[in-house]
């Protein structure tokens, strides 16, 4: 700026040294020469002032171009944890059915567990039927000492077998009632028999109504 003025006093200098026409002609050329440097450096400085308005301008695009894209980052960041959030409660939702239904597995294999030794109780009992029966027939196939050794080693140990499988106080007494068992064989009380058949068909029918509400749940 200093250097500026001392331009223009320099010229004013000139130019009234001129019209006292006492200025040297090479004073005269350097401060025009002085004068043209300043320009061109003046001149450099408005072109690098506008060059750097333009970077200016640029970065402020640049700045809202960044910020426009921060607000649609916030927007997706918010979606995807809203995203995040309704994956967590389906999966809660899916695990909650999940231990459920394994539940009701559970309960399922529970019933069919109790549930299978009193049918093939049940089917024994018929079967012991049928073989008293057949050995009443007249020229049957069965011969009593095959009858006698089904009855007295098979049936025996299967219905032990059963009886603790079930594992029904009631059931075994009531079985305890129907067959008396002694060192030579075993004598029938066919009242108690029915009666055991009885609660054993009630106990098979109700395994298999828990089973039904077991199922439909």
């Amino acid at each position: 700026m200093v250097k500026r003025w001392s331009l223009v006093g320099g010229i004013l200098l000139l130019v009234s040294l001129l019209l006292t026409g006492c200025v040297p002609k090479a004073d005269y050329e350097a401060v025009v020469a002085e004068r043209d440097s300043t320009l061109a450096v003046l001149q450099s400085v408005k072109n690098q002032l506008g060059s750097a308005q333009a970077d200016v301008s640029d970065l402020k695009a640049e700045v809202s171009d960044l910020k426009a894209e921060g607000s649609d980052l916030k927007v997706k960041v918010s979606d995807l944890e809203a995203a995040v959030s309704d994956l967590e409660a389906e999966g809660k939702d899916l695990n909650s059915k999940l231990e459920k239904g394994l539940g009701q597995l559970d309960e399922v294999q529970q019933i069919c567990d109790s549930l299978e030794p009193k049918l093939q109780m049940q089917q024994l009992l018929g079967k012991y039927l049928n073989k008293q029966a057949w050995s009443r027939i007249k020229g049957s196939s069965v011969s009593f000492a095959e009858y006698r050794y089904f009855a007295h080693e098979i049936f025996r140990i299967d219905m032990e077998k059963y009886l603790e499988a079930v594992d029904d106080f009631s059931l075994r007494i009531a079985y305890e009632k129907a067959v008396i068992w002694k060192t030579d064989g075993w004598t029938t009380n066919y009242k108690a028999y029915e009666e055991l058949l009885d609660l054993l068909g009630e106990l098979i029918e109700a395994d298999r109504n828990k089973l039904r509400a077991a199922s439909a749940d």
